[in-house]
């Protein structure tokens, strides 16, 4: 009786000496969470600013970069908290930004209100009709590193053209058509979905095409960005003179 009683206590005691080395077992602590969050708005009419590029920088930290949604609302996480500033590009208005600082594990709302600006146009004679141009290249390439902005070069009989459309999701494909109308060339760049379905977030698609088929001389070279079945206007991305020899 006295070895089954010793037996007894000896495992009580190993499993309480198991449970408090199950209780002194250190819970693993998530990592801290800094997220930036805001919302887009025209300055005059507050209307939400959809397709804004945004950029989030903080103190020491790579810039972040999104679009703004439907609604005009971002967000983006942060390493770590500080100071940092938001900085908002969308073609129609002025560029604009604003500076704030988050804590450790904290969330802050930064609302930008950007102000529309006129594009300024040259003016145009047409003397023919409008002729359709050979547009030849690469649409619809995804990449990390996205072009700072839309450029044009001068070549050969021709312009090469770099552009980043952002886009709601990257369910969606690009095409171009160019004309020229006298002396202006207008190159214009659609984006229409393709009916798949998406995960949430923005896209950034990307081409690289040349338009051909250029007598030599000096161009009004313009770039358009449009969705399709979209009722509003095209946003005038590019409008620059080049010479093409």
């Amino acid at each position: 009786m006295g070895i089954v009683a010793h037996c007894l206590a000896g495992s009580w005691l190993r499993a309480a000496a198991a449970a408090l080395v199950i209780l002194f077992v250190p819970l693993s602590t998530p990592a801290a969470a800094q997220i930036v969050r805001g919302r887009v708005v025209d300055a005059e009419s507050g209307a939400a600013v959809a397709l804004a590029r945004v950029a989030v920088i903080g103190s020491g930290q790579r810039a972040l970069r999104t679009t703004t949604a439907a609604d005009g609302r971002f967000s983006v996480r942060l390493s770590r908290g500080g100071p940092f500033r938001v900085q908002v590009v969308r073609a129609g208005y002025a560029e604009a930004g604003r500076s704030s600082t988050v804590g450790p594990n904290d969330t802050v709302d930064v609302d930008v209100r950007v102000a529309a600006v006129a594009h300024r146009l040259e003016p145009v004679t047409v003397t023919a009709r409008p002729r359709r141009l050979r547009v030849v290249g690469v649409f619809d390439q995804i990449s990390e590193f996205p072009y700072a902005r839309v450029n044009a070069v001068a070549q050969r009989r021709g312009v090469g053209v770099r552009g980043w459309f952002p886009t709601p999701s990257f369910c969606y494909h690009l095409s171009g058509n160019a004309e020229r109308t006298g002396s202006v060339i207008t190159l214009t760049v659609q984006a229409r979905a393709t009916g798949e379905a998406c995960d949430a977030g923005s896209g950034s698609l990307f081409y690289n095409v040349v338009v051909r088929s250029l007598p030599p001389g000096d161009y009004i070279f313009r770039v358009l960005h449009t969705f399709q079945d979209d009722a509003a206007q095209p946003a005038l991305v590019l409008d620059t003179t080049l010479a093409v020899r």
